[in-house]
């Protein structure tokens, strides 16, 4: 094999070189290296450059956004056949001698492979007799990595504060947990890929697709009919339980069947508000920011009984690898989960 392949085909990058230079904004004022290097760097690493992954700044260089260091990481953990998930934690500024007016998060992150390890020894000694708890303080805290992030207010940026400190924690979190040298910088100011100014051929107007893609060589796409859509106005606004991530969806007209048990099934038996110990069982595995969260998605979501530590640490340990590792909403997870699948 010619050690080049890794790289990508030449007529691959060729290709995109020029697909970068005619579509992207600012794209005719990329000289041919650097549209050549953010085409090289795309098809390398297997990054979207038309969507914020990756993108080069003319006189600066190769930029890599927070997207890609996902990609990049999300692929890694695929190798160890595992999945990996984030927790973010506002902290002083003097915690890391920070400026007073200096944002600072602190990103936290979790990984099954870490966390059955962690599990398996924490079994090992319960096997032994020993009681969960006292288990739990033998083998430690749950293990995750922290990255940490600065941001402070007389920073050029168009980025919201809290946001840049966070993408930066993240960003520090991802590169020391998995291998992710992509050979370019980290930006977390995604929008300004270059300067965006539309060619108007002396019109006046911006060129439209068909004009893009016919200078690429390709046939103008034929216009698709018209079709009348339905459009309903009903919809609600719900929390997702864990995250605290508000998404809205459209209003169900009755229970989620991935949510009822089947006429069969047993009802399971839920725990008594008072009794915390199995959803403090769960935030001691890493799985969930509090007793409270656990409690609520288990309480709300759980089909399949939780009435021990193991059956709650294990049906969340597949909800939260369906959820984090796939990009699954609340529901869809938990649909996984009832159902005893396990995260791929």
């Amino acid at each position: 094999m010619n050690d080049l392949a890794i790289y990508g085909k030449r007529e691959d990058v060729l290709d995109l070189t020029k697909r970068l230079q005619s579509t992207i904004p600012g794209g005719r004022k990329l000289t041919q290296d650097e549209a050549l290097s953010l085409a090289q760097l795309s098809v390398a690493h297997g990054l979207d450059p038309f969507n914020g992954e990756a993108w080069i700044i003319p006189g600066s260089g190769l930029m890599v956004g927070i997207k890609g260091l996902r990609k990049a990481a999300k692929r890694a953990a695929k190798e160890e056949d595992g999945v990996w998930w984030t927790e973010f934690i506002n902290v002083p500024a003097s915690t890391y001698d920070a400026p007073e007016n200096a944002v600072v998060y602190e990103c936290r992150i979790r990984d099954t492979v870490t966390t059955q390890a962690w599990s398996k020894a924490v079994n090992l000694i319960t096997t032994a007799g020993v009681l969960y708890k006292e288990a739990v303080q033998a083998a430690g805290p749950a293990p995750f990595v922290t990255g940490i992030g600065i941001a402070t207010p007389d920073e050029k940026s168009k980025m919201p504060l809290h946001q840049r400190a966070k993408k930066r924690a993240e960003a520090d979190a991802i590169k020391q947990r998995y291998d992710v040298a992509l050979f370019a910088e980290f930006g977390e100011d995604e929008p300004d890929i270059v300067e965006a100014e539309f060619e108007d051929n002396g019109n006046g107007k911006p060129r439209d697709e068909g004009t893009i893609l016919n200078e690429l060589g390709y046939p103008q796409p034929e216009p698709e009919p018209e079709q009348e859509v339905e459009v309903t106005t009903d919809s609600i606004t719900v929390a997702n339980l864990d995250d605290a991530t508000a998404v809205t969806e459209p209003e169900p007209t009755g229970p989620s069947p991935s949510l009822m048990p089947l006429p069969t099934e047993p009802q399971p038996e839920l725990l008594p508000p008072s009794n915390g110990d199995v959803f403090d069982a769960v935030v001691a595995a890493g799985l969930s920011v509090n007793a409270h969260g656990a409690r609520a998605v288990l309480q709300n979501y759980c089909r399949t009984g939780y009435d021990t530590d193991e059956k709650a640490i294990a049906w969340m340990r597949k909800y939260r690898g369906w959820k984090e590792g796939h990009d699954l909403t609340t529901t869809e997870a938990a649909a996984k989960a009832n159902a005893g699948e396990l995260p791929k």
